[in-house]
């Protein structure tokens, strides 16, 4: 913070006050932007590696107070929801400017994978062919019957 001081000899008085920094955190399905549940999630000093916070979202977004101004943090995702896959990984820096900082991750639904067995058997003309084997043979058996 920059002050001038007059000749005047008047009293000045400055005042300075530290915000504390918030980062707001929220979890969105990559193809709707709707919040996601369920995933494990934290922040890690780049640095020193340490985890400074984790957390598992919710529908509503998440807030971290007091990161370090100018320093830098990895946000990761232990693990995803449910039929999703994991993001990458975020890396920010918590700027100076004291503004509330908003960081959104996206997870990708699973493909849904279909497998094939390689069987493509037609069961209607195997059905008939059994109806048909068995109207005959109690066709025969009735004829052996009559004689």
């Amino acid at each position: 913070m920059e002050f001038t001081i007059a000749d005047s000899g008047e009293i000045l008085k400055v005042e300075m006050s530290d915000r504390i920094t918030t980062i707001i955190v929220e979890k969105q399905d990559a193809e709707n932007g709707e919040a996601l549940q369920g995933a494990v999630l934290t922040i890690v000093d780049k640095e020193t590696g340490k985890t400074v916070e984790t957390w598992k979202s919710t529908k509503e977004p998440h807030e971290i107070k007091g990161l370090e101004v100018g320093k830098s943090y990895i946000l990761k995702e232990i693990s995803a929801p449910s039929h999703y896959e994991k993001a990458g990984d975020i890396e920010f820096k918590v700027e100076e400017d004291m503004q509330v900082q908003h960081l959104v991750m996206k997870d990708k639904r699973t493909p849904i994978t279909v497998v094939q067995t390689g069987d493509e058997t037609k069961v209607m003309p195997l059905l008939a062919i059994v109806l048909g084997a068995g109207i005959a043979v109690l066709v025969l058996y009735r004829k052996s019957k009559k004689q």
